[in-house]
């Protein structure tokens, strides 16, 4: 009876650690992929403003070269 305690007791300790190492795997993916799209986000951003810039650019060189 002793030694199914201890097997017990033993096996709950296991099962905590293993759940608590998913838990914290299962949250660094979530955390990586949340900062991925957030980074290709900024990414998408930061291409648009360059080629409203450069749209820009290229209507000011016109209107310049008009005057």
């Amino acid at each position: 009876m002793g030694c199914m305690i201890v097997f017990l007791f033993i096996f709950y300790k296991l099962v905590g650690f293993l759940c608590r190492l998913c838990k914290r795997f299962i949250e660094r993916v979530v955390y990586n992929l949340c900062s991925r799209q957030e980074f290709l986000e900024d990414l998408k951003r930061f291409e648009h403003d360059l080629i409203r810039m450069e749209m820009l650019n290229r209507l000011n060189d016109k209107e310049n070269s008009n005057v």
